[in-house]
Protein backbone atom coordinates (compact mmCIF):
# COMPACT_ATOMS: atom_id res chain seq x y z
CA UNK A 1 0.00 0.00 0.00
CA UNK A 2 2.30 3.18 0.91
CA UNK A 3 1.49 6.10 1.09
CA UNK A 4 0.18 8.70 -1.48
CA UNK A 5 -1.24 12.10 -1.95
CA UNK A 6 -4.59 12.54 -2.87
CA UNK A 7 -6.82 14.65 -5.87
CA UNK A 8 -10.00 16.20 -5.83
CA UNK A 9 -11.28 16.87 -9.67
CA UNK A 10 -13.37 19.63 -9.99
CA UNK A 11 -13.05 19.63 -13.79
CA UNK A 12 -15.17 17.65 -15.11
CA UNK A 13 -13.93 14.33 -15.70
CA UNK A 14 -14.75 12.67 -19.24
CA UNK A 15 -16.55 9.33 -18.48
CA UNK A 16 -17.48 7.89 -15.36
CA UNK A 17 -19.24 11.25 -13.73
CA UNK A 18 -20.37 8.97 -10.95
CA UNK A 19 -17.02 9.66 -9.30
CA UNK A 20 -16.78 13.03 -10.06
CA UNK A 21 -17.18 14.06 -6.27
CA UNK A 22 -14.41 11.08 -5.54
CA UNK A 23 -11.14 12.17 -3.03
CA UNK A 24 -8.72 10.02 -6.38
CA UNK A 25 -5.48 8.91 -5.00
CA UNK A 26 -1.88 9.67 -6.65
CA UNK A 27 1.52 8.06 -6.83
CA UNK A 28 2.73 10.49 -8.90
CA UNK A 29 3.93 13.21 -6.59
CA UNK A 30 5.44 13.13 -3.17
CA UNK A 31 3.55 10.51 -1.51
CA UNK A 32 3.59 12.79 1.82
CA UNK A 33 -0.08 12.62 1.93
CA UNK A 34 -0.54 16.06 0.09
CA UNK A 35 -3.71 17.22 -0.82
CA UNK A 36 -4.58 19.15 -4.66
CA UNK A 37 -7.39 19.58 -6.28
CA UNK A 38 -7.85 20.31 -10.33
CA UNK A 39 -9.76 23.12 -11.07
CA UNK A 40 -13.06 23.83 -12.79
CA UNK A 41 -10.67 25.69 -15.04
CA UNK A 42 -7.83 23.72 -15.34
CA UNK A 43 -5.56 24.42 -12.92
CA UNK A 44 -3.33 22.28 -10.06
CA UNK A 45 -3.81 23.30 -6.67
CA UNK A 46 -1.80 22.30 -3.99
CA UNK A 47 -3.36 22.78 -0.64
CA UNK A 48 -0.33 23.73 1.74
CA UNK A 49 0.24 22.59 5.39
CA UNK A 50 2.78 21.70 7.58
CA UNK A 51 3.05 18.36 10.14
CA UNK A 52 3.64 19.67 13.74
CA UNK A 53 4.16 17.91 17.01
CA UNK A 54 1.19 18.13 19.59
CA UNK A 55 2.61 18.57 22.98
CA UNK A 56 1.94 15.79 25.44
CA UNK A 57 -0.36 17.66 27.49
CA UNK A 58 -2.93 17.64 24.36
CA UNK A 59 -3.09 14.18 23.25
CA UNK A 60 -6.09 12.23 24.16
CA UNK A 61 -4.24 9.95 26.80
CA UNK A 62 -2.10 12.32 28.73
CA UNK A 63 -2.89 12.30 32.26
CA UNK A 64 -4.36 8.65 32.09
CA UNK A 65 -3.38 5.08 32.98
CA UNK A 66 -2.71 4.03 29.22
CA UNK A 67 0.09 6.86 29.38
CA UNK A 68 2.91 4.83 30.68
CA UNK A 69 2.71 2.85 27.49
CA UNK A 70 4.81 4.30 24.73
CA UNK A 71 2.45 3.27 22.12
CA UNK A 72 -0.31 5.26 23.55
CA UNK A 73 2.10 8.32 24.23
CA UNK A 74 1.99 8.21 20.08
CA UNK A 75 -1.74 8.80 18.95
CA UNK A 76 -2.81 12.33 18.66
CA UNK A 77 1.20 13.28 18.52
CA UNK A 78 1.00 14.82 15.14
CA UNK A 79 -1.29 17.55 13.44
CA UNK A 80 -1.56 19.72 10.46
CA UNK A 81 -1.63 23.15 10.05
CA UNK A 82 -3.16 24.63 6.94
CA UNK A 83 -0.93 27.17 5.52
CA UNK A 84 -2.95 28.44 2.36
CA UNK A 85 -3.65 27.35 -1.64
CA UNK A 86 -0.96 27.39 -4.15
CA UNK A 87 -1.04 26.93 -7.81
CA UNK A 88 1.44 24.75 -9.08
CA UNK A 89 3.09 25.24 -12.20
CA UNK A 90 3.17 21.71 -13.01
CA UNK A 91 4.51 20.10 -16.67
CA UNK A 92 3.60 16.74 -17.24
CA UNK A 93 1.09 13.64 -16.91
CA UNK A 94 -0.92 13.08 -13.45
CA UNK A 95 -2.72 9.84 -13.17
CA UNK A 96 -5.06 9.87 -10.41
CA UNK A 97 -7.69 6.87 -9.64
CA UNK A 98 -10.44 5.50 -7.34
CA UNK A 99 -12.63 2.13 -6.96
CA UNK A 100 -16.16 2.21 -8.12
CA UNK A 101 -18.62 -0.71 -8.42
CA UNK A 102 -15.39 -2.69 -7.79
CA UNK A 103 -13.54 -1.61 -10.88
CA UNK A 104 -10.25 0.51 -10.37
CA UNK A 105 -10.76 3.53 -12.68
CA UNK A 106 -7.63 5.50 -13.90
CA UNK A 107 -7.47 8.93 -15.22
CA UNK A 108 -4.98 11.14 -16.91
CA UNK A 109 -4.28 14.58 -16.79
CA UNK A 110 -1.87 16.30 -19.02
CA UNK A 111 -0.54 19.51 -17.51
CA UNK A 112 1.52 22.20 -20.20
CA UNK A 113 3.00 24.77 -17.74
CA UNK A 114 0.48 24.80 -15.41
CA UNK A 115 -2.50 24.47 -17.95
CA UNK A 116 -4.52 21.48 -18.29
CA UNK A 117 -4.35 20.26 -21.56
CA UNK A 118 -6.21 17.02 -21.48
CA UNK A 119 -8.06 14.73 -19.32
CA UNK A 120 -8.94 11.29 -20.56
CA UNK A 121 -9.99 7.88 -18.51
CA UNK A 122 -6.80 5.58 -18.85
CA UNK A 123 -7.90 2.58 -17.34
CA UNK A 124 -10.76 0.45 -16.08
CA UNK A 125 -9.72 -2.77 -14.47
CA UNK A 126 -11.51 -5.51 -12.32
CA UNK A 127 -10.91 -4.66 -8.15
CA UNK A 128 -10.85 -7.99 -6.89
CA UNK A 129 -10.95 -6.46 -3.59
CA UNK A 130 -14.29 -4.56 -4.24
CA UNK A 131 -14.87 -1.07 -2.61
CA UNK A 132 -11.91 0.18 -0.71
Amino acid sequence: MGMYDTVKCKYPLPQHTEVQDHTFQTKDFDCALDEYTITEDGKLVLHEKIWEVVPEEERPYYGTEKWSNPLYRLFGSLRTRYLGDRVIDYHGDLRFYTVSRNKLLTFKARFTHGELESLTLESVEDCPLGEV
